[in-house]
């Protein structure tokens, strides 16, 4: 058995093998009578190239309630889970070469004794051990054309360097459709254009980047039924915010409010596999509709990271109210109320909404030591700081988290798990979807495009978190004041 890294790095190095099996099948599709029944292999491959660590310990963790593990089992290994994430961080922050080995040799121990558990589990409830490493091998394009709905369109990408291919597997209610291109050479200058463009207002890198990034992923793949479209990104990819793509180029630079941006069309949304995508969950019964917090006052933290965020007070606020004002519950935590310990209490556990307005900040080195800032009180036992590798150990019951924070949709970007950081750790911990910033933000804009989503999301109920998330875009651009892909983009919808 392997720990967490170790599969990572395992699954970087398989997808050398799994590109391989992609091209090779997709060739017999090309020379054989049997088109269809290579296809379907070829993206089965795909899809086993796509986060499957990740998918695997979401099915570790949800086999668990199915196979009769009594609590105390549970509870020791949450514990074991925890202290490990604890010398995990302290190695990736620890200097001192004396303290490093003590902590690593703790680590050993601590990987040890759940190695050890998870063999007694896994021996003394079989039921755990077959729903645990169970695999369907029934899986198949037909599972997600099943899936979709006669408006929906998936597209999933994988990007072969070693044989310079892009393919796109593009599904609708109907039938897959395989594309195999050639790897655009602009691809990567690109994808540096669109963000560079964005983020510092250069109108004319942006579109041609744009425009340019639209045709090498979208261009006559797209149903004309499409409403819904939901996508895989492969590596890299994974830094685009489609909704900003311009599907038909001008030849003068429009205005942001007349340029014919994706989101214009269709709802969007993403996620790490198609076939994460296509598990449905039931609708859940909450406690509470939606929990808030606002920490405000950061002048405990050191650097730039101390300063104040008193617009997300309104923000907030504003959420807040919006819910009780149609009798659902809402708890709203501001300053010192919206910290580290209160997360970790419990609290949140069973709320269909967590919305946290605050500091992120990402590492894209050291994706466990990302980090979300809620500060605690001097004398408290925690330290401020949630870490990615703290989240892992949360126990969400919840149908959307909302980052309101800079930058948290980024992290370390692996070749067949995809991006590692914030958004990957809540989704382990139990978020069914996530929302999540890919750059800084304003607060002004973050503020209206929040307190928009929020309540279209109230007025349609049950119509989808990307409807309510384009809605609210859509309202920015049509704004005087926001229209600049800058202030609406950043956000991105992990899920439905």
């Amino acid at each position: 058995r392997t720990n967490k890294n170790d599969k990572i790095r395992l699954s970087n190095w398989s997808s050398d093998i799994y590109e391989s099996l992609i091209k090779h099948n997709l060739a017999l599709a090309k020379f054989t009578k049997k088109t269809k029944y290579y296809q379907n292999k070829a993206f089965i491959y795909s899809e086993r190239n796509k986060a499957s660590v990740l998918a695997a310990a979401i099915a570790e963790t949800q086999s668990k309630h199915f196979a009769g593990i009594p609590d105390s089992l549970i509870n020791k290994e949450d514990k074991l889970k925890k202290e490990i994430a604890y010398c995990e961080k302290e190695i990736a922050q620890t200097l001192n070469q004396n303290e490093l080995q003590k902590f690593r040799i703790h680590l050993f121990e601590l990987n040890k004794s759940y190695r050890n558990l998870i063999t007694n589990l896994e021996t003394q409830y079989p039921k755990y051990f077959q729903l645990k490493y169970q695999r369907n091998d029934n899986f198949s394009s037909l599972n997600i054309i099943q899936t979709l709905k006669p408006f929906e369109t998936l597209i999933s990408y994988t990007i072969d360097e070693q044989n310079e291919t892009f393919y796109s597997f593009v599904f609708t209610n109907k039938k897959m459709k395989v594309y195999a291109e050639p790897l655009s050479k602009d691809l990567d200058k690109s994808i540096t254009g669109l963000r560079n463009g964005i983020l510092y207002h250069s109108k004319s890198v942006f579109e041609s980047s744009s425009s340019r990034l639209y045709e090498i992923m979208l261009k006559n793949k797209i149903n004309k039924n499409t409403q819904n479209l939901y996508w895989i990104p492969d590596g890299r990819l994974g830094v685009i915010p489609i909704e900003v793509l311009i599907t038909k180029k001008s030849k003068l630079l429009l205005p942001y409010k007349e340029q014919a941006f994706l989101v214009k069309k269709y709802n969007i949304s993403h996620h790490y596999s198609a076939s994460m995508l296509s598990n449905e969950t039931k609708k859940n019964e909450y406690a509470t509709e939606i929990c808030l917090a606002a920490p405000v006052d950061f002048s405990s933290q050191k650097g730039s990271i101390s300063a104040s965020l008193p617009g997300t007070i309104e923000e907030v606020n504003e959420i807040a109210n919006s819910f009780t004002s149609q009798n659902k519950k809402a708890l709203s935590f501001t300053y010192s109320l919206a910290s580290e310990s209160l997360l970790k209490s419990g609290i949140f556990d069973n709320t269909r909404y967590i919305h946290l307005a605050t500091h992120g900040w990402v590492d894209e080195k050291k994706p466990e030591l990302s980090k979300i800032i809620l500060p605690e009180k001097k004398n408290s036992l925690e330290d401020g700081v949630l870490y990615a590798g703290e989240i892992y150990n949360l126990k969400l019951n919840t149908e959307l988290v909302t980052l309101s924070a800079c930058q948290t949709g980024l992290g370390k970007i692996t070749k067949g798990e995809g991006m590692i950081g914030m958004s990957r750790s809540l989704l382990y911990a139990g978020a069914k979807n996530v929302m999540v910033s890919l750059w800084s933000v304003s607060d002004e804009s973050t503020f209206l495009l929040m307190k928009n989503f929020y309540s279209t999301l109230l007025k349609k109920n049950d119509s989808g978190f990307s409807s309510s998330l384009r809605e609210a875009k859509l309202n920015l651009i049509q704004s005087n004041n926001y229209s600049d892909p800058y202030f609406w983009a950043a956000f991105t919808l992990l899920g439905k």
